[in-house]
């Protein structure tokens, strides 16, 4: 019909492999002209037809999802009705109280070769302290291995990378559940600058103010943060007064993190003021869903597709 248009939702769980057929799950649409009432329907691979097309600029609806078992999943982005076509939304669920699963070291070894770098930089025996950490700190080694990801999928401006291209060294004793702390090659930075200064990063004012100085890393001296997606981006911030030599590399200290939302009034209001009541952290395990999702409705952009599953 012209005048409606049509929704092909596709549902992965935390394996990022397709949803069982059998499965109950609960579709809406959220945020749009239409009020819905839900969709019952069986399994990830779901269409949605003839949703009514308004024509008021409010054709486009955020996806939502909950299937039996699983936890709440909505699209980062709303998605556009299309008169008399089919537009695509993708969901990433993750089964209720969900852990991370973590490659044993002979096949994580096999994985990307710049995330097994960074974690294997600066050890004598990288495979144990890797082993350690997921077995005793998992959500911890989850955000190092989110982060990691994500940072070696950002195309530098001088066609360098991120990780194969500058030394990084894991300050394991750092470690946290929505970041990390790590020593990195000192041009690195100016190497995010450039990046600012084409628009795919945002400088953060008064840095100082919210990465504070933490045991003998002083406070930061510049931040910046990716603007690629609606969220789920990532956050780099230098402390430049820390320095040292490491491996004969000039470096300084870097803080990797992942802000969920790029709107800095829901970043505010959904995350920061959240955290700050309850003392918790940004969850890993959020973070994994949202950027798999982020990047999956974009394009031009690699599939997230870090070393572990969710289940």
């Amino acid at each position: 019909m012209p005048d409606t248009g049509n929704i092909h939702v596709t549902i992965v769980d935390g394996r990022r492999q397709p949803l069982a057929p059998g499965t109950d799950v609960l579709v809406n649409l959220l945020g749009g002209a239409q009020k819905f009432t839900g969709w019952w329907v069986k399994g990830g691979d779901i269409n949605l037809a003839q949703i009514p097309f308004t024509d008021t600029g409010q054709d486009a609806y955020y996806v939502f999802a909950k299937a039996k078992g699983y936890g709440d999943s909505v699209t980062p982005y709303p998605v556009a009705i299309s008169p008399g076509k089919t537009v695509e939304a993708v969901l990433l669920t993750t089964p209720e109280n969900a852990a991370f699963h973590f490659e044993q070291w002979e096949d994580f070894q096999k994985t990307d070769a710049n995330v097994v770098k960074l974690v294997s930089s600066g050890a004598a025996d990288a495979g144990k302290r890797y082993s350690d950490t997921f077995e005793k700190l998992p959500m911890q080694m989850g955000a190092l291995l989110n982060l990691a990801t994500a940072i070696n999928d950002i195309p530098l401006a001088d066609g360098s990378d991120p990780l194969s291209d500058y030394y990084w060294e894991v300050i394991w004793d750092l470690l946290a559940p929505d970041r990390f702390w790590a020593w990195v090659d000192a041009r690195f930075a100016d190497r995010v600058k450039e990046l600012a200064d084409l628009h795919a990063f945002a400088e953060e004012a008064d840095a100082a103010h919210w990465h504070p100085a933490n045991g003998t890393i002083g406070p930061a001296t510049r931040s910046w943060k990716q603007t690629r997606f609606e969220v789920a981006n990532v956050q780099l911030t230098f402390h430049e007064t820390t320095k040292d030599k490491r491996n004969g590399v000039d470096c300084v200290v870097i803080e990797p993190d992942i802000d969920l939302y790029k709107d800095l009034l829901a970043h505010g209001l959904c995350e920061v003021i959240p955290n700050l009541a309850t003392g918790g952290k940004t969850d890993p395990r959020v973070v994994y869903a949202m950027r798999w999702m982020a990047t999956r409705q974009e394009t031009g952009v690699p599939e997230f597709n870090p070393p572990f599953t969710i289940e």
